[in-house]
């Protein structure tokens, strides 16, 4: 045990001498504690209790032009995004598979429930419909250095192509 602790304590002598690597250990920490108290999970559940996908589409349009907003020289500005396809809910089935004859035969029975409306398939989840493109028009769009940094917001936030991202210059 003493081996693991003289390693452990060497190590961190090495990370507190070099700045770069206490830099990155710093981040990394910060990195998950941002992960592990997000609100992804609040979120995902508020959804699933009925938020429409209307809903979610113009949250998430609201919260981008609040952030786009905040970058140096943007000015005014408006956001629309675009998506694949709809939400997607996944059900519970109980799955058979056989084999008969070299042919694989796939049996799914869905399981039904009794709902406030009747019967109803189990639903286990909603998939959030994938992003395809952003458009956003603001009245800093005109300066070369406000476009980039919008572009490049909008590709990390939802990991789009920036082929995908437009930003235009508004009307004045």
């Amino acid at each position: 045990m003493s081996d693991y602790s003289e390693k452990l304590s060497v190590l961190t002598e090495k990370i507190m001498k070099d700045k770069k690597a206490l830099l990155i250990v710093i981040l990394a920490i910060v990195g998950m504690l941002l992960i592990l108290f997000s609100d992804g999970s609040k979120r995902e559940t508020e959804f699933l209790k009925g938020e429409t996908e209307s809903e979610v589409s113009k949250d998430y349009e609201e919260k981008l032009q609040r952030l786009i907003s905040k970058i140096d020289g943007v000015g005014k500005v408006s956001v629309m995004i675009t998506y694949e396809s709809g939400e997607e809910s996944v059900f519970a089935s109980d799955k058979e598979e056989s084999f008969r004859n070299g042919e694989e035969k796939i049996k799914n029975d869905y399981i039904i429930v009794d709902g406030d409306n009747g019967e109803t398939g189990l639903k286990i989840k909603s998939v959030y419909p994938k992003i395809k493109g952003v458009a956003v028009v603001c009245s800093g769009a005109s300066d070369i250095a406000v476009k980039e940094r919008i572009i490049s917001v909008v590709s990390a936030l939802f990991d789009i192509s920036i082929k995908n991202i437009s930003v235009v210059s508004a009307e004045n």
